[in-house]
């Protein structure tokens, strides 16, 4: 399996990050290889409602040039945008992923304790690529029951589920979402091949009123991170 995307997500007030403040992370820079780069910071001024309520979308944006740490060969990478900062690595081995969580981890840790920020929503999320026929056979035999609705076997389906769940320890809602995206494909070989699209998000209810501990942030990357696990086994 290939993970195509894999990000850790923090939100909050980031503004106070800079070019210069990042001088506090050089340890950490050396650690991972980063060199430092910037890019645009887009975030969308406030949406108007109209009389039904809905949102009236704003064509404003405020724009602005953010630091971005990145891996020479652009594999992974720290985005700190004005209100979240992205830990990601693209495109790897899956049975590498605990190389990524343990560096997005240690790289959490390190802005709490050298640029004392805070966060207040955060999400684990993903896209994995596999191409094991038997393994998409035997998904869909355990996602779908039998119905005259559709065939016992397919080579093109797709599943999304968004499911909410309240959290005793984090003392706060989780939004847990899966997606499966199975399609078939002609190959430069003119070979049809078939090929499973997994996405997964974990993460926080948004606006609750919440600054989380490392403790916190700890135990939701161990909920998420078998939350993953389960997606990509499909049971």
């Amino acid at each position: 399996m290939t993970e195509q995307l894999s990000q850790f997500v923090l939100f909050g007030n980031f503004s106070s990050v800079n070019f210069d403040s990042l001088s506090k992370l050089s340890s950490l820079k050396s650690k991972y290889g980063f060199i430092t780069n910037a890019m645009q910071d887009v975030v969308a001024l406030p949406q108007n409602l109209d009389n039904q309520g809905q949102i009236i979308a704003s064509q404003n944006f405020i724009q602005n040039m953010r630091p971005v740490f990145q891996t020479e060969d652009n594999s992974a990478s720290v985005f700190f945008g004005s209100s979240r900062i992205h830990i990601e690595r693209r495109n790897y081995d899956s049975n590498s992923y605990e190389v990524f969580n343990d560096m997005a981890i240690d790289i959490v840790k390190n802005l709490m304790e050298n640029l004392d920020l805070k966060f207040i929503r955060i999400a684990l999320n993903g896209q994995i690529l596999l191409s094991d026929k038997k393994f998409m056979d035997e998904l869909y035999q355990r996602l779908f029951n039998q119905s005259d609705l559709y065939s016992k076997n397919s080579d093109e389906w797709q599943l999304r589920i968004v499911s909410k769940e309240n959290d005793e320890t984090l003392k706060c809602g989780i939004n847990k979402i899966i997606s499966y995206n199975r399609t078939s494909y002609i190959d430069v070989s003119t070979e049809k091949m078939d090929r499973l699209q997994i996405g997964y998000d974990f993460n926080t209810f948004f606006g609750i009123d919440k600054v989380f501990s490392i403790e916190e942030i700890n135990y939701f990357n161990k909920q998420a991170t078998e939350y993953r696990a389960l997606v990509i086994s499909g049971k």
